[in-house]
């Protein structure tokens, strides 16, 4: 139980520090599109978009608390699951390692699509 605590504490007390940063690259990317400075706003919008990651991370690690704790409830609603592959496929392809997706048009399924994509994360 004390780990989950520390977990909990860290990841809140880490999203208090985010906030401040993502709200600065915000106002930076803004002045770099303002003032047309291309190679500044790609760093910007790399550092946004690992910024993106270590909340998501973040988020992560409070629903696992929250599950341990009995105090998380997934949001299970009707999603078209080849759909949400493909835009998972989509945030998850490299050069590297290009994903491609197969699968049946209209394919329903009730589930929690920030769960899917969280369980893709980790793979």
């Amino acid at each position: 139980m004390a780990s989950d605590d520390l977990i909990s504490t860290l990841a809140h007390n880490l999203g208090n520090l985010l906030t401040p940063l993502t709200t600065r690259l915000d106002l930076l990317h803004r002045r770099a599109d303002r003032e047309q400075r291309d190679r500044d706003q790609r760093d910007v919008e790399a550092a946004v978009a690992a910024a993106n990651r270590l909340t998501t991370l973040m988020r992560d690690l409070l629903d696992s608390s929250r599950l341990d704790h009995g105090i998380f409830a997934p949001d299970a609603q009707p999603i078209d699951l080849p759909e949400l592959a493909r835009q998972t496929s989509a945030a998850l392809t490299t050069d590297q390692g290009p994903i491609r997706v197969e699968a049946p048009l209209n394919l329903v399924v009730m589930v929690d699509a920030e769960r899917i994509r969280q369980a893709w994360r980790v793979c």
